[in-house]
């Protein structure tokens, strides 16, 4: 699965350039979408040489922000204490696979267009961030065009009253699916919508391998546990 993550971030990027232990990704069009603009480490290096990394090659693309995503959790530990001391934060993420039954067919659930979905989701950012300015959010929304290039991506939503207040995309690569980017309008959560779009989600994977990324601490991590996804491995990112 870590394999199948790195490939996918890397084919969704404008350019993709060698660094100390891996690669870092850009992508000229989202400057706001750190997910965009990282460096994905997987060793082996040290602190110091991939903060620099850092430094030379997203702030030599004029970019403020500072992202590391790193696989290899004995490595995210050793980066840890010198990653804090030059001003970075970690976050630790779970990747999990689902273990239980092919669901039924949820009802209730549609497919969007690439256009509806990325309307939806830069209101969701709106709804989600209102103190961002809306040009970051557009960019967030606007980011799932890079999906044609790495995956056969299909985007699910649930709508009341005519609006769509929670989506969630499924990507298949190489026999291999990821449920991502499960959101829903704060005025719509605690009525399943979420659970709702993740078990159709893994009945239109029709069988294959399908696997998560959720932060470690945060809530969804239990509600898809309970949707049967058990814990496979454990990434670290640091942000500054």
């Amino acid at each position: 699965m870590l394999r199948w993550l790195r490939e996918v971030a890397e084919a969704r990027s404008e350019r993709v350039l060698p660094v100390a232990g891996g690669v870092a990704l850009l992508h000229c069009s989202y400057p706001a979408a750190h997910d965009h603009h990282r460096l994905l480490l997987a060793g082996p290096v040290d602190a110091a040489t991939a903060a620099d990394e850092a430094d030379r090659v997203l702030g030599g693309a004029g970019l403020a922000h500072r992202g590391l995503a790193v696989s290899d959790i004995a490595l995210a530990d050793a980066l840890t204490a010198g990653l804090l001391a030059r001003g970075y934060s970690r976050a630790d993420e779970v990747v999990m696979v689902y273990r239980g039954p092919l669901p039924a067919a949820q009802i209730g659930v549609v497919e969007l267009d690439l256009d509806e979905r990325i309307a939806v989701a830069t209101a969701g950012w709106r709804a989600e961030q209102p103190d961002w300015p809306a040009q970051v959010c557009g960019q967030l929304g606007g980011r799932a065009r890079t999906l044609a290039a790495a995956v056969d991506a299909t985007f699910l939503g649930i709508r009341v009253g005519g609006r769509v207040v929670a989506h969630a995309d499924l990507y298949v690569r190489e026999g291999i699916a990821q449920v991502e980017e499960v959101m829903t309008d704060p005025a719509a959560r605690r009525q399943g919508h979420a659970s709702t779009l993740v078990r159709e989600a893994v009945r239109r994977a029709g069988g294959r391998v399908v696997f998560l990324v959720a932060d470690a601490d945060e809530r969804p991590a239990e509600l898809y546990r309970r949707l049967g996804f058990v814990d496979l491995a454990r990434t670290a990112s640091f942000e500054r």
